[in-house]
């Protein structure tokens, strides 16, 4: 058939509400809320199912294939691609609800004690931070063109963006410990929080979205309103400061360009939700542009995880990954090769896991990220010490529906490096004699 059919949005309607009723249970329990999966599935509904919803539409009106960024889809693979996300979502959602009917989830609280902050540790990553924040936008051609031309790709850029990252420890780990928040914590959030949003939309946002997760298992339990406030952050972070980055370059040749009309009229118009779906996120396009791609070419030849080794070669500095004089750089075209499909510009790991192990791989995401939900929850009730390191590192589960498992997986290190990072920096300016229960100053957690 020619046209999307009533099958097709049935089985649209059964993803939206297969998540939609795991989020909505999740909000009406009265205590230990899993924030993550609430997070995790509404990632699920904005960056999936709504994109497939967009998609439909656009097959309404437009016969034949539609582009998507540098992509071709065409109206048959959208619908085999909505099938396949159904079973998906079954998965995801089965998993979660079982292990959530046989578990009963408790809050630990306990104190967790440590070293107290100096101001030698303030200091010390302070000017580690700034250090990092300078050549970030050295990188960016300076500050005015940082601020002015956002969300620039360039060499080197990834590694910095996770040493500043640092800055955010301080604020995360007096949140977790329950100790009175100082004016160096917030300022120092604040400034790594700005470095990242000029710098990726993607890493400000789980910047955001871990001091939440943080708060919510260690000093109360977020509200409805609360989580519908966090939304709103989020939505402003993609949304308006996205469409103030689309503009750089109308702001660049046409000076007395008003960006701040165009977001309004974007926004209530709501051609932000088609540009938002049409050139930002590949959640489902992804997944419908290798079918696609496979239907063409008679199939395509699934590396079953082979080319996740790629990670081995992020973990290298990129001059020395890229010197042609390395074996790095040879074995990182292998694994590109490797991969059977370059339609997309951040292969979302829906398509990622078609492209290793078939419709097989799509149904196993499911079930791991069910999983993964469940347990980080477990973890992060425990309250023990690893608190701060499993709040920042489980935000990048998220990251799993957005992007390959080898990027979400070098991004989660990059968390423990920083946390293990803080925690040698702390050790040797802190005052050693000087531990503070989590409780100092502070009602009990409620």
């Amino acid at each position: 058939m020619n046209s999307i059919e009533i099958q097709d949005w049935l089985c649209l309607i059964v993803q939206f509400a297969c998540l939609l009723f795991m989020v909505i249970r999740e909000l009406r329990k009265s205590e230990a809320k899993n924030l993550l999966l609430i997070l995790v599935t509404t990632t699920i509904l904005a960056l999936v199912q709504m994109q497939t919803l967009w998609m439909f539409l656009k097959f309404e009106t437009v016969s034949g294939r539609i582009t998507h960024i540098n992509q071709t889809i065409s109206l048959a693979a959208a619908k085999n691609a909505n099938v396949f996300v159904m079973l998906f979502v079954i998965a995801y959602c089965a998993v979660a609800y079982r292990v959530d009917c046989l578990s009963n989830f408790k809050r630990n609280d306990v104190a967790i004690e440590g070293p107290v902050e100096a101001q030698l540790t303030y200091a010390a990553i302070a000017v580690w931070v700034l250090v990092g924040g300078f050549l970030l936008t050295a990188l960016a051609g300076g500050i005015v063109a940082a601020i002015s031309n956002p969300g620039q790709s360039i060499a080197g850029q990834t590694f910095l963006l996770i040493l500043v990252s640092i800055g955010k420890v301080p604020l995360a780990r007096k949140i977790a410990l329950r100790r009175a928040i100082t004016v160096p914590d917030v300022v120092l959030y604040g400034t790594t929080f700005s470095l990242l949003l000029i710098n990726s939309r993607f890493l400000a946002a789980y910047s955001v979205v871990q001091l939440a997760l943080v708060f919510h298992y260690r000093r109360k339990e977020a509200s409805p309103k609360i989580i519908l406030g966090l939304g709103a952050a989020l939505v402003t972070i993609f949304i308006v400061f996205g469409l103030y980055r689309e503009t750089a370059y109308a702001r660049s040749i046409a000076p007395g360009f008003d960006t701040t009309s165009y977001i309004q009229k974007s926004v209530s118009s709501g051609d932000a939700f088609d540009w938002f779906y049409a050139k930002n996120v590949e959640g489902f396009a992804g997944l419908a542009g290798i079918m696609t791609f496979e239907s063409d070419t008679g199939g395509i030849n699934h590396d079953y995880g082979y080319s996740n080794l790629q990670l081995v070669n992020q973990l290298i500095p990129n001059n020395l990954r890229t010197d042609p004089d390395l074996p790095f750089q040879a074995f990182s075209e292998e694994l590109r090769k490797a991969y059977p499909y370059h339609g997309s510009v951040v292969p979302s790991g829906l398509e990622a896991s078609y492209a290793h192990f078939g419709v097989v791989g799509i149904i196993a995401l499911g079930l791991l990220l069910g999983y993964l939900v469940m347990q980080i929850h477990r973890l992060l009730l425990a309250a023990n010490e690893s608190a701060v390191t499993a709040s920042l590192v489980s935000v990048h589960v998220l990251s799993l529906v957005r992007e390959m498992f080898v990027t979400a997986t070098f991004f989660a290190l990059g968390e423990i490096f920083i946390v293990v990072c803080y925690h040698k920096v702390l050790e040797c300016t802190a005052n050693q004699s000087v531990f503070a229960p989590e409780s100092a100053g502070l009602p009990p957690l409620n």
